[in-house]
């Protein structure tokens, strides 16, 4: 288990702009922004933030306001006063949006940046799911890709199944934060954050997995409950792991830095 004295750690000493502050995703480290922060490392400092001396704590009981309360006054050691720059990848978009909308409640002014971040959302109705399985299964047969369309189509009945989302944490976490993993897939699957009402950027993996479409039937990922503001949404390549590294990197980037300038 990897536990530091301190939220946060400096990614990229940067340039001369406001700093932007990277949630943790699963793995509780901001190891996935450090590609992104080469490419920004001119324009802007780059700190990552992770429960760090309250993962055990949030392991052991999920408490999110705690967190969020610490992660503020983190953040406020480096930069008293806003405009704040916030991102978050994939489940990290929970720690970002929590922090975000505890800092206007103070009345600072949020940038928020939402790296494929998926929020969880209600199970699909029975004729939403149906005709997913149509357009997929037509999909299927019409894809002359390797294998045979019998294959295809077990691929696809395993995708129904996989309608209600796994509670276990993925196969490539260390061993040592499976609990941490377990507790915040469990957290983001019942949490609900507070309302944003600044600007927000949405990045999205151009390869999604077909049963994020199924979900995602606000094309927002489940987030048009949460952003009230300004909401800019930029499609870039790659899958959900490919995105923020090379060759990817670059275009998404492009979005984060248009979006923050």
């Amino acid at each position: 288990t990897v536990q530091r004295a301190s939220h946060l750690s400096l990614l990229q000493p940067g340039g001369a702009g406001a700093p932007l502050f990277c949630m943790a995703d699963l793995f509780g480290q901001p190891f996935n922004y450090l590609s992104l922060a080469r490419e920004l490392a001119s324009e802007r400092p780059i700190y990552g933030l992770a429960p760090g001396p309250l993962q055990g704590a949030f392991t052991a009981d999920g408490d999110v306001g705690r967190l969020t309360e610490s992660f503020k006054t983190a953040v406020r050691a480096v930069q008293p006063q806003g405009p704040y720059l916030i991102a978050g990848y994939s489940v990290g978009g929970l720690w970002a949006a929590s922090l975000a909308a505890a800092l206007e409640h103070e009345g600072e002014t949020v940038h928020l940046v939402l790296l494929d971040s998926l929020m969880q959302s209600p199970r699909p109705s029975l004729p939403a799911v149906a005709r997913w399985c149509l357009e997929q299964g037509r999909e299927h047969l019409r894809s002359r890709g390797p294998g045979t369309r019998a294959d295809r189509f077990r691929d696809l009945v395993a995708q129904v199944f996989r309608l209600s989302p796994s509670r276990r944490p993925p196969k490539w976490i260390p061993r040592g934060q499976l609990a941490f993993a377990a507790r915040m897939i469990a957290v983001a699957a019942a949490c609900r954050p507070a309302t944003v009402t600044g600007p927000a950027l949405m990045v999205i993996a151009r390869d999604r997995d077909p049963v994020d479409q199924l979900f995602d039937r606000d094309a927002m990922s489940g987030w048009s409950g949460v952003l009230l503001g300004e909401v800019t949404r930029v499609v870039v390549p790659g899958g959900h792991h490919q995105f923020l590294r090379e060759p990817n990197v670059g275009a998404t980037a492009h979005a984060v830095r248009q979006f923050l300038s």
